[in-house]
C-alpha cells in the first residue's frame, strides 16, 4: 500500500508542539542504522495506537524492513518481513482495518508517524505506517480523509531517520520501486538481508535511561598490549557492555559488564587516548568518559645468540630474573655481569640447582640473579637460540651521564653511534659536530666473529684516519666502516676516566 498523489514543496519543521498529555506509550525501532524512538498519542488517537501496538506486541514488525523511501517526503514500513531461512520476503498479515482518526490538531509535520491506507478509502489503514520527512500537512492532511498522525519521533531518532532517507534507492519491482539500500547489491546477485534497512526489533515502552558515565580510567601497557580499566558504571536496570573509543574512533565493545578490556595490536612507544561509554540492554549509552592517555612501552629486544660468547644488554627500564630467560641448561652454560660498584663479576649457571651460588662463593664471585635496566651482560651459549627481553621504557644514552670512573658494562636504546653516545653523556649540549670526549674508550663484542669493535673519542677528535688506522693496527673492528651502532639488546664496555 502506497501513499497516493503527488506531494507539494516542503518546508522543514524543526520542532513539534503537540500537547504533553497526548504523549504516553513509547515504541523503539531498532534499525540497521540505529534507534528510532517514537512516542504515541494514546489519548488523541486511541484506536490507531491500539492497532499499531497490536502489531508491535505480536512481533509482526520484528524483522520487517523499510520498503519505501521518498527523500523529503516519507519513509514507509510495516508491510513486509525478511525470511532468513528462505532468503525471501513475506507480507505482514493484516488485522481488520482501523477507523480513521485524522484530526487537524495532529498534522503531518516532519518527524510524525502516520498510518498508510488505500486510496479512496479513509478507513483502510492496517499495518503499514510512514514517518514524515518534511512538512506534508498541505498534502496529506487534505486527501483521503486525512492521514492519521498517531505519534512522533523523539530524541535523536530523526538523525537515524534522515540517515535512512539519505541511502541510495533501488527499483526492485512490485511494491519495492523505491527501496532504500543499506548496502549496495551487485547486478548479478539476489537481494539479501544485508541490503535492506531492517527493523531487528520493535519494542514497547523500552528502557530509555542511559547508564552513568564511566569514571576513573587507568591503564597498564606493554609494547603491544594495553589493559584498560575503569570504575563500574550504574544503570536503572543493568549495564551490559562498554564501548571503547581511541581518539574518538570506535574500537569495539566488551561482551560483558566487566569494566576492563585488553587492547591488543598497539604499536610500541605510541601514545593512545581512550574514552569509554557504558551501555545497557536497550542500547542506551552514557556520555563519554573523561579521556585517558597512555603510552606503550618500548618493545624488549630479541636477542639472537650464537654458540659461544655473546655480549648483550638490557636496553629498557624493566629488570628481569636471569633464570627466567637463561635457565635452560641445554642452551646456556653461564651468564656473567660486571658489578662496577665493587669491581666483581656476578655469575649464574643453570646447570646447578642453586644457579651457581655455592660455586660463586668459593671463587669470590657475586651470585647473579637479576639483570637491571641499562646493564650489559655476557651469555655463554651451548647452541644458537633466541631470548625475548621484557618490554619497558627505552633507556636513553643520556641516562648514563652520571657513570663514575672505571669500567662499566652497559646497554642503551635508540641505536646511537659511539660518537652520538659520547655526545649524549654531556650534561650541557656540545657544539654541533664537536667531540666532547666523555670517556676514554668503548668496546663492543661481535658475537658472530669473536672480535672487538673499538672507539676512542680522543682519537676520533684528531680527525682524518687516526681512529680507523689505530683500530686496524690493533686488529679491532671499526664502527664507522662497518656501519655498526649501539643497537637495542647490545651490551658494550665503557671506560670512564
Amino acid at each position: 500500500m502506497k501513499l497516493h498523489n503527488l506531494w507539494s514543496s516542503l518546508a522543514l519543521v524543526v520542532a513539534l508542539a503537540f500537547p504533553a498529555a497526548s504523549l504516553a506509550t513509547t515504541v523503539r525501532l531498532q534499525t540497521t542504522l540505529g534507534i528510532i524512538d517514537i512516542q504515541l498519542y494514546d489519548e488523541a488517537a486511541p484506536l490507531t495506537v491500539a492497532n499499531f501496538l497490536n502489531y508491535v506486541d505480536s512481533g509482526a514488525f520484528t524483522n520487517s524492513f523499510i520498503h519505501r523511501s521518498v527523500p523529503g517526503f516519507i519513509l514507509q514500513g510495516g508491510g513486509y518481513t525478511w525470511n532468513s531461512t528462505t532468503s525471501s520476503v513475506n507480507t505482514i498479515a493484516a488485522n481488520p482495518p482501523v477507523a480513521n482518526e485524522y484530526s487537524a490538531t495532529r498534522s503531518n509535520l516532519r518527524g510524525t508517524i502516520a498510518m498508510a491506507k488505500v486510496s479512496g478509502d479513509p478507513n483502510s489503514a492496517t499495518c503499514q505506517w510512514f514517518i514524515n520527512l518534511g512538512n506534508n500537512s498541505a498534502n496529506l492532511d487534505n486527501q483521503n480523509g486525512g492521514f492519521t498522525v498517531f505519534g512522533q519521533v523523539i530524541d535523536q531518532g530523526m538523525d537515524v531517520v534522515d540517515a535512512i532517507a539519505a541511502l541510495p534507492i533501488a527499483n526492485a519491482g512490485g511494491p519495492f520501486t523505491e527501496l532504500p539500500l543499506a548496502t549496495p547489491k551487485s547486478a548479478t546477485s539476489a537481494y539479501q538481508r544485508s541490503n535492506l534497512v531492517m527493523l531487528d526489533s520493535v519494542t514497547k515502552n523500552p528502557d530509555m535511561q542511559a547508564p552513568s558515565v564511566p569514571a576513573g580510567l587507568s591503564a597498564t601497557a606493554s609494547a603491544t598490549t594495553i589493559v584498560l580499566s575503569w570504575a563500574a558504571a550504574t544503570d536503572n536496570l543493568a549495564v551490559t557492555s562498554y564501548k571503547i573509543y581511541i581518539g574518538g574512533t570506535y574500537l569495539g565493545a566488551t561482551t560483558t559488564n566487566t569494566p576492563r578490556i585488553n587492547v591488543a595490536g598497539a604499536k610500541p612507544e605510541t601514545s593512545y587516548t581512550f574514552t569509554v561509554t557504558a551501555c545497557d540492554a536497550a542500547n542506551n549509552c552514557s556520555a563519554s568518559s573523561a579521556p585517558f592517555s597512555v603510552t606503550t612501552l618500548a618493545a624488549g629486544p630479541t636477542l639472537n645468540l650464537v654458540s659461544g660468547w655473546n655480549l648483550v644488554g638490557n636496553s629498557v627500564n624493566t629488570s628481569f630474573e636471569v633464570a627466567s630467560l637463561f635457565g635452560n641448561a641445554a642452551n646456556v652454560t653461564t651468564v656473567w655481569k660486571w658489578n662496577s660498584t665493587n669491581s666483581k663479576w656476578a655469575f649464574y649457571t643453570p646447570a646447578q640447582a642453586d644457579g651457581g651460588a655455592a660455586r660463586a662463593a668459593t671463587v669470590g664471585y657475586d651470585t647473579l640473579t637479576r639483570i637491571n635496566a641499562a646493564e650489559g651482560f655476557w651469555v655463554h651459549a651451548k647452541q644458537a637460540f633466541t631470548a625475548q627481553l621484557p618490554d619497558g621504557t627505552a633507556v636513553a644514552a643520556s641516562a648514563l651521564q652520571d657513570l663514575p670512573s672505571g669500567w662499566h658494562l652497559v646497554a642503551v636504546a635508540g641505536n646511537p653511534s659511539p660518537r652520538d653516545f659520547d655526545r649524549a653523556l654531556s650534561v650541557l649540549t656540545p657544539p654541533a659536530e664537536s667531540i666532547p670526549i666523555n670517556f676514554t674508550s668503548l668496546w663492543a663484542w661481535d658475537n658472530a666473529t669473536g672480535k672487538w669493535y673499538f672507539y676512542a673519542p680522543y682519537l676520533d677528535s684528531l680527525g682524518g684516519t687516526t681512529l680507523s688506522a689505530y683500530s686496524a693496527g690493533k686488529g679491532y673492528l671499526d664502527f664507522t666502516a662497518a656501519g655498526k651502532n649501539l643497537g637495542a639488546g647490545s651490551g658494550f664496555w665503557v671506560n670512564k676516566p
